[in-house]
């Protein structure tokens, strides 16, 4: 049982102390993610600071998970920084799982910054006996 993350979108702006030089609206994050295995299944932990929920958007396709945040509209006044180092404009994080996961029971919930992403594992079938009949 596994959970792989499939890629993510990274900042250009590597270094940083380096100054934004290039255009905002290309500039995608990605998103701080823990992984926890639990007896039931996982846990993905991402440090979203400043990211409010209603922007968050979780789509599973085909075992992989895609947690993305909408663009945030700018304000046309905004703030001249010389330095901005945090800025969660948008992010996007995949994750393949596993066959075991059931990807009708994920939850979420988003406190203090950490979106908490729930996996739960399938529940075995359990078969029940046949009567064969004999002709």
């Amino acid at each position: 049982m596994t959970i792989r993350v499939v890629n993510s979108k990274m900042n250009p702006v590597q270094h940083p102390y380096a100054f934004r030089t290039h255009n905002r609206q290309y500039c995608h994050q990605s998103a701080a993610a823990n992984i926890l295995s639990k007896n039931d299944g996982f846990e993905i932990h991402m440090a979203l600071p400043g990211v409010d929920k209603s922007r968050i958007e979780m789509i599973v396709t085909e075992n992989i998970l895609h947690v993305h945040a909408r663009e945030q509209e700018q304000t046309p006044n905004e703030k001249k920084y010389i330095l901005k180092q945090f800025d969660y404009t948008s992010f996007s994080r995949k994750f393949r799982l596993d066959d075991s996961i059931d990807t009708s029971r994920i939850d979420a919930t988003m406190e203090n910054g950490v979106l908490k992403i729930m996996l739960s594992l399938k529940t075995p079938e359990i078969k029940k006996a046949k009567s064969i009949e004999i002709k």
